[in-house]
């Protein structure tokens, strides 16, 4: 009697198994994978505690993004204003570039790129950068240019505003 109900249990245990492999294939083939967007190539240098560099303002800024998204999902923003972009397809990427609008001088601006890969797939990528709040001080005589060179813009702007206030006080005097 034992050994009829072993083979049972036995017997019992194999189907349980094999109906249990059944029910648990599926076809992973048929879905194609999806691929996330990737972002590379960032020219301008990214603001950090070691690395404190300020871009020019209204600079250019250009990055490569993948070619297996889609190119009109491209989003890229500078302190949540959207800019206006230039797509260039290269077949193995496309070439993203835009210009940073004015009203971003002097600021921290935080750079998110976004954009859907054509199955599907979202991909987000974002730098710190700094803009310096002017191009570089213009002298109105070569004199003033050359003891400008090599100064930083903040030492160049408190020259000229001592300047300012010097001729400020002289006419007041007369």
């Amino acid at each position: 009697m034992t050994t009829k109900k072993l083979l049972k249990v036995t017997i019992f245990t194999i189907a349980a198994s094999l109906t249990n492999g059944a029910f648990a294939y599926t076809d992973d083939n048929d879905k194609p994978i999806c691929k996330t967007p990737k972002f590379r190539d960032f020219n301008l240098p990214v603001y950090s505690a070691e690395n404190k560099t300020e871009v020019a303002p209204e600079s250019e800024l250009v990055f490569t993004i993948s070619n297996w998204i889609a190119p009109d999902t491209i989003r890229v923003t500078a302190k949540d204003i959207p800019l206006e972009l230039d797509v260039e397809n290269k077949n193995s990427f496309f070439r993203v570039s835009a210009k940073l609008p004015a009203s971003l001088n002097g600021k921290f601006a935080r750079i998110n790129a976004r954009a859907d890969a054509v199955l599907g797939c979202k991909g987000a990528e974002g730098w710190l950068i700094k803009i310096a709040d002017s191009p570089q001080i213009l002298a109105s005589e070569p004199e003033e240019a050359d003891e400008n060179v090599g100064k930083a813009t903040g030492q160049a702007v408190d020259k000229v505003e001592e300047e300012k206030a010097e001729v400020v006080i002289e006419k007041a005097g007369e």
